[in-house]
């Protein structure tokens, strides 16, 4: 499992949550979803998560991934629901693409594009046969605000191009992974020292055996001028469960801590992906 530039030791979080509400609505009962069975299809799988804070139900991911001979796709579409979305009307989608040979991807194209309570934000990167990465845009225009990046990290993986290599057979000793996204540095650490089997809740559909991983995060790079001290990143919990009929892994579930409580993101569905 290697990318095209590995870190020399070898998706962060999602943005801090401050939201209150009563907690009258965290108890309301759900029906318990229909196990579902993880497999590539053509080279493809879709999946949906739905992500919860403090019993609530705060946002929803549904994510495409393509692994066809000599090329990868991953394909993310966030948006913010319930209580946060009262606060935070949010909508993100972002894609990855490149060549690959193998475990071995090769970035070329990483692109994101969203809306924040009215306001359109975009990051788009190209990246040269060398891997060296060229902002072709970036909405709103964040650089002034922010510490430079040094020319030498600007290169890939992307964030998501780092997530899909460490999701092709992670190993069982720590590996860490750079990756640049136009505004900030990033190195990822995924750990995945057991195994553990699961069982459907009213959270999640998956059940069967998944790695049990520790990912840890540290902004390295792109420092906002306002906070120029590295902020420590806690660690996550995720579990990844193998994906039949390839090397593919996805995540099933996994926990946060952040400053404001636990997130909790689980496996909702399994496609079939959607037609090209």
């Amino acid at each position: 499992m290697r990318l095209g530039r590995p870190s020399e030791s070898r998706s962060r979080a999602l943005p801090h949550l401050a939201l209150a509400l009563t907690l009258a609505l965290a108890g309301q009962a759900r029906a318990e979803p229909a196990p579902v069975a993880l497999e590539l299809t053509q080279g493809r799988v879709a999946a949906a998560y739905e992500f919860y804070w403090g019993g609530f139900h705060i946002g929803s991911l549904e994510s495409l991934t393509r692994l066809e001979p000599g090329a990868y796709t991953l394909e993310f579409d966030f948006r913010t629901r319930g209580i946060l979305a009262w606060f935070v009307d949010g909508s993100s989608q972002v894609r990855a693409s490149g060549s690959r040979s193998g475990d071995d991807l090769r970035p070329e194209r990483f692109e994101s594009v969203g809306t924040w309570n009215g306001e359109r934000r975009a990051l788009g990167l190209a990246f040269d046969a060398g891997g060296h990465a060229t902002i072709v845009e970036m909405v709103p225009d964040s650089i002034e605000e922010r510490e430079p990046v040094p020319e030498a990290a600007h290169r890939g993986p992307d964030p998501l191009s780092a997530l899909l290599s460490a999701s092709l057979e992670p190993d069982r000793t720590p590996s860490t992974y750079a990756s640049f996204d136009g505004r900030r540095a990033m190195e990822d650490t995924l750990h995945c020292p057991s195994q553990a089997e699961l069982e459907p809740s009213r959270w999640s559909a998956y059940r069967g055996s998944a790695l049990v991983c520790e990912v840890t995060a540290q902004q390295t790079a792109g420092f906002h001028k306002q906070y120029k001290s590295p902020r420590l990143q806690r660690p996550a919990k995720v579990w990844l469960a193998p994906v039949a009929g390839g090397d593919l892994y996805l995540p099933v579930r996994a926990e946060i801590e952040t400053d404001y409580g636990t997130l909790l993101a689980h496996l909702s569905r399994i496609g079939p992906p959607a037609a090209p």
